[in-house]
């Protein structure tokens, strides 16, 4: 069991939802909880039943916007007063306009900008001060919809592909520090913004089609996921876990992938079964791990031959070093390139 006990989380947008299961799942664990809202009737709502729920914890929350810098500075000193720091930051606060790209102003391509991304952004800039004190973790609420797309979310998608892309970024940026930044992204979640999509037959056909669980997901599944990714066993110095994203969508997204395999075939005059698409998946997934480590495992020989080390501050290799190391070493295309600053 993995516990959170003696931390300090504040999540995002948790006075409903899976924000306010995500504050649950780690109230559970014995963190202490800061919900937030744009709501002050909803977030008081939420803590007042989160406290009561679980008395043993503390619980309080806070009524900020979080695509406004000054009260999100506001609400950091809050969290700051109250003498514990902040261990575990949940960026979960986001919302969904759908509307076709023709008929979009530009007002509501910005407020999702701001709302689902920008903010990601600026309260996470607002946290550092308090997670590097200790190492924390950073988890943000990606989405499905971070690697696929259907009408009418272009917004949606266009943020939380951002958002994706954005936590790999931190996750790089911030390890140093020992903060683990991950990112959780949700298939289609029975919530209260996905009412208008559960009443939508033909897209709720369509989910339950390709969805192998047969079923929506529920927001407690989400927070499971986000307490273990914050679990004091993990937050720990030299804890590898970061810039991942897993899925909690019931299988949607594995499903789908199947279903490019099969157009994949398809497009070469093969038919495949299900069994097969899935292996060669995991198979090709596992040799291009093996192959990353064994070049990374020849370089630092290389390299350790030549007297060069491929560590943050040392000299950058002499051509020289270049020319004995890997052939793949000096390719743009190196998985590694990136790590070694050749």
């Amino acid at each position: 069991m993995f516990s959170l006990n003696g931390k300090t989380a504040l999540i995002t947008g948790s006075g409903r939802g899976i924000g306010l299961a995500i504050a649950e799942a780690m109230a559970h664990q014995g963190a202490n909880i800061f919900l937030s809202d744009i709501n002050s009737s909803v977030v008081e709502r939420a803590a007042g039943e989160l406290a009561e729920q679980y008395p043993n914890v503390a619980v309080r929350g806070l009524t900020f916007d979080v695509t406004d810098k000054a009260q999100i500075e506001s609400a950091m000193q809050t969290i700051r007063d109250a003498g514990n720091g902040l261990q575990i930051l949940v960026n979960n606060a986001g919302i969904n306009l759908r509307e076709p790209v023709a008929d979009m102003d530009d007002a509501l391509w910005q407020k999702m900008l701001d709302t689902n991304l920008t903010s990601v952004f600026r309260v996470s800039r607002a946290a550092f001060p308090m997670l590097k004190e200790k190492g924390g973790k950073v988890i943000n609420l990606c989405s499905l919809m971070s690697e696929i797309a259907r009408p009418t979310v272009s917004p949606y998608a266009s943020t939380k592909g951002a958002v994706r892309q954005f936590t790999r970024a931190l996750a790089t940026e911030w390890a140093e520090h020992n903060i683990q930044v991950n990112g959780i992204a949700p298939g289609f979640i029975a919530t209260d913004m996905n009412i208008p999509l559960m009443e939508d037959k033909e897209l709720n056909d369509y989910i339950m089609r390709h969805t192998p669980a047969k079923r929506w997901g529920k927001p407690s599944e989400v927070a499971s996921v986000a307490a273990f990714l914050a679990s004091s066993k993990r937050i720990k110095r030299g804890a590898i876990c970061r810039g991942h994203g897993p899925h909690v969508g019931g299988g949607l997204h594995a499903a789908l992938e199947l279903e490019r395999g099969h157009a994949r075939a398809r497009h070469r005059g093969e038919v495949l079964d299900d069994a097969v698409v899935v292996r060669a998946q995991g198979t090709l997934a596992r040799n291009r791990l093996q192959a990353h480590a064994r070049l990374a495992h020849e370089v630092k020989r290389q390299t350790a031959r030549l007297g060069a080390q491929p560590a943050v501050g040392r000299a950058p290799l002499t051509q020289e070093a270049r020319e004995h190391a890997h052939p793949r070493v000096a390719g743009a295309n190196c998985p590694v390139r990136e790590h070694l600053e050749l």
